[in-house]
C-alpha cells in the first residue's frame, strides 16, 4: 500500500518525469507517467500564471501617482508646492476667481529663481509649477531624476514676429528659440 505523505509526493513527481525511481508509487506505464507529467506542468503553470498576474496587480496598483493634475495638490499633505516669484504663475494664482486655483494658492510656496527651485526639486519632497518647454529642458539638460506630469494647465503661448521674406528669418528664429530654451532666471528679478 502506498502511503502519500508530502515526502512521497516529491518522489512521486520526480520520479514520473525522470522516469525511474522506486517500484512502488510510480507510474509503470507509459500512459499513467504522462498523465502525471502533463498535470504537474499544469499545475506549474497555473501557479505561475497566479503568481504573474498577482505581481502585475500589485506592481500596477503601486505606480499609481498620487498627483495627477494641479487640483490632486490640495488633496494631499506630502509634498510641499510652488513657483518662482514675481512671475506670471503667481499673478494667475492670486488673481484667480476659479475655486480650485484659490486652494492650490494657500499653499503655494514661493521660491526666487529656477535654480532654488530645481535645488529644493532634488532635495525635498516638492513640486514645481513651471513652464513645459523649460521644465522638459531641464530634464534632458540634467539626470532627469524628476518626473513632469502629463496634465497641463494654464497654457501660455510664446510668439515672434519677423518681417516677410526675409532671407535671414530661419536663422534668427532658431537663434531666438535657442534663447528661449537656454533661458535662466536672474538671481534679482528687478535688474534688467
Amino acid at each position: 500500500e502506498i502511503n502519500f505523505t508530502f515526502y512521497n509526493c516529491i518522489w512521486f513527481m520526480i520520479a514520473s518525469f525522470m522516469q525511474q525511481g522506486p517500484d512502488d508509487g510510480s507510474p509503470k506505464c507509459l500512459s499513467a507517467r504522462l498523465i502525471a507529467i502533463v498535470w504537474w506542468i499544469t499545475c506549474i503553470l497555473i501557479i505561475t500564471l497566479y503568481s504573474a498576474t498577482l505581481t502585475a496587480n500589485l506592481t500596477v496598483s503601486s505606480m499609481k501617482k498620487p498627483i495627477n493634475s494641479i487640483f490632486d495638490l490640495t488633496k494631499q499633505d506630502r509634498y510641499s508646492y510652488g513657483t518662482v516669484g514675481n512671475t506670471s504663475y503667481q499673478s494667475m494664482f492670486q488673481g484667480t476667481k476659479h475655486v480650485e486655483y484659490e486652494k492650490v494658492n494657500e499653499k503655494l510656496k514661493f521660491v526666487n529663481t529656477t535654480a532654488a527651485a530645481y535645488n529644493k526639486l532634488t532635495k525635498e519632497d516638492f513640486i514645481f509649477i513651471w513652464d513645459t518647454p523649460l521644465l522638459d529642458y531641464e530634464r534632458r539638460k540634467r539626470d532627469c531624476s524628476f518626473e513632469r506630469l502629463s496634465n497641463e494647465f494654464g497654457y501660455s503661448q510664446y510668439a515672434s514676429a519677423f518681417p516677410r521674406n526675409n532671407s535671414t528669418m530661419e536663422h534668427v528664429a532658431h537663434l531666438f528659440d535657442k534663447a528661449i530654451l537656454g533661458y535662466e532666471e536672474k538671481k534679482d528679478p528687478n535688474k534688467k
